[in-house]
């Protein structure tokens, strides 16, 4: 929003009044807009301090000077972004009437795993502690080979997984007969 007006006066490093009661460092700027009305503005001292240029800018004001005030709202305030000297101001300062258009932002990503991702992480899970299990257990059971490990973990997981056991041998085939 562009506000057009008169400088009456600009007064640095004083004490200003809060709407509320109170005061605090910083600037008042006061003037008069195209209708007429006399307005104040006033500027804490950390708002000047982080942004310099609007501080000079304030500095070189003198009263009866033109000026372009222009302001953009950031969540509920309306900011001075910068005041400018009658034709100083710059040509991309958006007018009172500009709104700005609404732009995309992309839709969330979820961070959830899916069924399959957590079915297929429990798996892992599982086997990760069969195998610990089988490790710890080997030398109890005077397991030699990798083979016997890997074979004893893989009863574990179908223990906990309460599947049958298929070890490789003869006995662990399926019976052919009816009932």
């Amino acid at each position: 929003m562009n506000i057009n007006g008169t400088v009456m006066s600009v007064e640095m490093d004083i004490q200003v009044a809060k709407n509320g009661g109170g005061t605090y460092p910083g600037a008042r700027f006061s003037y008069r807009d195209d209708a007429g009305a006399l307005k104040e503005q006033g500027f804490h001292n950390n708002a000047l301090k982080f942004n310099p240029t609007l501080k000079n800018q304030l500095s070189e004001l003198v009263p009866g000077a033109r000026f372009t005030m222009v302001k953009e709202k950031e969540g509920e305030f309306w900011n001075v972004k910068g005041i400018y000297l009658e034709g100083a101001a710059p040509v991309n300062a958006a007018s009172p009437n500009t709104t700005k258009a609404p732009t995309a932002s992309p839709a969330p990503k979820s961070n959830y795993e899916t069924p399959e991702e957590r079915a297929a992480k429990q798996v892992y899970i599982v086997r990760q502690s069969s195998i610990s299990a089988a490790i710890n257990s080997s030398a109890l059971l005077k397991l030699k080979s990798k083979e016997e490990i890997v074979q004893l973990a893989k009863f574990f997981e179908s223990y906990v997984f309460g599947t049958e056991f298929d070890d490789g041998s003869i006995h662990s085939l399926q019976s052919d007969d009816i009932d």
